[in-house]
């Protein structure tokens, strides 16, 4: 095990169902007289964005909606929202959403505070220290973007998923309210809640791995294997949901503080290409990232296993570790997630592409592994 440096911190959350009515209290923290609520059609249409502004009526508090988010957080789009943030000056912004609606949250609090368009900060080495506030209100269990640092964004003008990280985009305060998702219909389920078992995996078996971030991991790792068929299956099982949320919000805790992996290096220029969503290629890439990592970490890769609900009595280690990407195979395959990259439209002729892209987003991340073995894990995946 590695002795690495490390921080943490957790934005003040109000966890547990019905919370969502305790808005007032995170208001009052930021004396918030006006807020802009910032969600996509499909909150609005699920009549989420009707129950949030009631408790703001009830509050006190006046507020706009911008509902123009889309999948992914386009670059356009978070310049549409800052253009009504800078007009209406809204004294707080509000993320009522998925992990585009948040990450279009935090873009626009930084370029609506600083007046400035998204292409003016983004590749930059270091984010305007000038923010509004913003408190997140995740809609649904799985990108835990309630308790990071980072932005992850799509850059029209070349098409490339690329990334903000500053710690003035840790959100103020959040609400994390499984009620607010007994309706999420079951395929996002199923892809939001395989991005929070894939960031518990990733920080699990990293090579920056360490007690904190492994008592997170375990967690999520734990309670999405037994919650995440149960809330596909049942939407209103409250107890699940109330279990996806809190795995989600730990599995960002986890990649904070034990590092992140190469599925999740990948998977952006994989979205990117095929237009699917990031749970989608993370069920796709993850197991071939997971063999290509299995030899240099076999004893943690034997107790993923065990953690994931495998029987491994019996089974000598190797063949526990191989039972822990056997178990997420499975996993997603009974969620109905697709398995190959050519299920989802893309051919071997765009490897080369998805591989450079991966390279470019990752950068000195991507050490010690190679450009060889990401078209070997593409190809594997294909």
């Amino acid at each position: 095990m590695s002795t690495p440096s490390f921080f943490i911190k957790i934005p003040y959350t109000l966890i547990g169902p019905g919370n969502i009515d305790r808005i007032k209290e995170l208001l009052d923290q930021f004396d918030a007289h006006s807020a802009l609520i910032i969600t996509d059609r499909g909150v609005k249409e699920a009549g989420l964005v009707n129950k949030v502004t009631a408790a703001f009526k009830k509050a006190g508090c006046s507020f706009t909606v911008f509902d123009g988010c889309e999948p992914n957080a386009p670059s356009s789009t978070i310049d549409k929202c800052t253009k009504q943030a800078v007009n209406e000056q809204p004294d707080v912004l509000i993320a009522l959403g998925g992990g585009s609606v948040i990450d279009t949250t935090k873009a626009v609090s930084v370029t609506a505070a600083n007046n400035v368009k998204l292409s003016d900060i983004i590749g930059k080495q270091s984010l305007p220290p000038k923010v509004l506030p913003k408190i997140v209100i995740p809609t649904t269990a799985g990108t835990g973007s309630e308790w990071s640092r980072l932005a992850l964004l799509s850059d029209q003008a070349d098409g490339r998923k690329k990334a903000l990280r500053g710690m003035s985009l840790f959100p103020d305060a959040a609400i994390v309210d499984p009620e607010l998702m007994l309706g999420m219909p079951p395929r996002v389920t199923a892809d939001t809640g395989v991005d929070a078992l894939t960031h518990g995996i990733e920080a699990y078996t990293s090579k920056t791995a360490h007690p904190t971030g492994d008592v997170f991991a375990e967690t999520v790792i734990k309670l999405v294997s037994a919650n995440l068929p149960r809330a596909y299956s049942n939407g209103k099982d409250i107890e699940a949901r109330y279990n996806m949320c809190i795995a989600a919000s730990f599995g960002m805790a986890a990649m904070t503080t034990g590092g992140g992996g190469l599925a999740h290096m990948i998977d952006g220029s994989i979205i990117s290409k095929a237009h699917i969503s990031h749970g989608a290629a993370l069920a796709i890439i993850t197991p071939h990232v997971m063999e290509l990592n299995l030899p240099a970490n076999i004893e943690k890769f034997a107790r993923l296993a065990s953690l994931m609900g495998v029987r491994i009595s019996g089974l000598s280690l190797e063949e526990a570790a191989n039972a822990s990407v056997e178990a997420y195979k499975k996993l997603c395959k009974d969620l109905g997630m697709k398995q190959r990259l050519r299920d989802v439209g893309i051919s071997k002729e765009d490897l080369p592409q998805i591989a450079e892209n991966v390279a470019k987003f990752a950068g000195p991340r991507l050490a010690p592994h190679k450009s060889d073995d990401i078209l070997r894990i593409l190809n594997a995946a294909l």
